[in-house]
């Protein structure tokens, strides 16, 4: 089953080019309503939830019935303020979704009335949530300016979260007991338990932090990455994590201006995803003269273009959350 913008689609994944593709969510005005998840806890049952907050449960062997209803609360009167985002079914009476403020709701799918959302986290939460049982869910956050993680909930009696601190990307549980979670390495969790996951597998040299995951059985998940490559790892095991990096060797952060010769300042990110944003300040004295939040490119670099400074030295600081990195490279514009 996958979910496009208006339309679902069910295919044989041994033949996917004969997909029987079905359009449930109909033009509002100007506007068009998205989905923008969809689960199966079982062959016979699907629910599709959209941008809103309406869900669609249908059997995907007769997508065309599917029965909809507002399954998460509008309480403001704007349905598309908040954005619902991902969804997670764990048995064919419970689905969980959240948002992009920081909550989640639970309804019954084959009977959904409009759940009130609840806080799990005061940072916007992605599409990525997985529920390995009734009462134990994990949803992956984006935060701005700091890196990704993953917070644990019971979305029966959701509350500001148990958050684990791993650079998180994806989120799958395929067992009660177990999750799988993509970040700088590949991970396995007890939901169960409020543990700090364990790395299952290193993440192959060059692989970019994996965009999608899934899992087949509790000994077999497959991550992928937007550069192509994917891994297959069992979520189980339990192998050390890897050797730390040495240090990476600081140039001086010290910057000297001289009159009519902008200056450029060029920071190597170590393991930096592209798109992901640096917090750049610089000092003089006691004195923050600038700050930026400057993006890292694909070579892993972020630039800070062109500062005019009056004549003097100064002192440059770039943070990828709350680790200062220390390979920067100055260049100096002659005009």
């Amino acid at each position: 089953m996958a979910s496009g913008p208006t339309t679902v689609s069910v295919f044989d994944p041994t033949s996917p080019a004969q997909p029987s593709t079905t359009t449930l969510v109909q033009q509002i005005g100007t506007t068009i309503e998205a989905f923008t998840g969809v689960a199966c806890p079982s062959v016979s049952q699907c629910t599709a939830i959209t941008s809103s907050g309406v869900a669609y449960t249908f059997d995907p062997a007769s997508v065309a019935t599917a029965s909809q209803a507002r399954a998460v609360a509008d309480e403001d009167g704007d349905p598309f303020n908040k954005r619902v985002l991902g969804i997670a079914c764990p048995t064919v009476t419970q689905c969980t979704t959240d948002d992009r403020i920081g909550r989640v709701a639970t309804f019954n799918p084959q009977s959904p009335s409009a759940a009130t959302p609840v806080g799990v986290s005061d940072q916007r939460l992605s599409s990525s949530i997985a529920c390995a049982s009734v009462t134990h869910c994990a949803v992956v956050a984006l935060p701005n300016y700091i890196p990704p993680f993953l917070v644990r909930f019971n979305p029966n009696a959701p509350a500001p979260g148990n958050v684990a601190n791993i650079d998180a990307q994806e989120v799958a549980c395929p067992a009660p007991t177990l999750c799988a979670v993509t970040a700088e390495s590949l991970y396995g969790f007890d939901p169960t338990s409020m543990a700090a996951p364990h790395v299952a597998a290193p993440r192959p040299d060059g692989m970019y932090a994996p965009t999608v995951l899934a899992c087949s059985s509790a000994t077999q998940c497959t991550a992928g990455g937007f550069d192509g490559r994917a891994v297959t790892f069992d979520p189980s095991q339990v192998v050390p994590g890897p050797a730390p990096k040495p240090a990476a060797r600081p140039n001086p952060t010290s910057i000297t201006s001289r009159a009519g010769r902008p200056v450029t300042l060029i920071v190597s990110v170590e393991d930096g995803q592209p798109g992901k944003r640096v917090s750049a300040t610089l000092t003089r004295g006691r004195k923050i003269v600038k700050t930026a939040s400057l993006r890292i490119a694909k070579d892993g670099t972020t630039t800070w273009p062109s500062l005019r400074l009056k004549p003097g030295r100064y002192v440059a600081t770039f943070k990828l959350g709350k680790k200062t990195i220390t390979t920067i490279k100055v260049r100096v514009t002659k005009t």
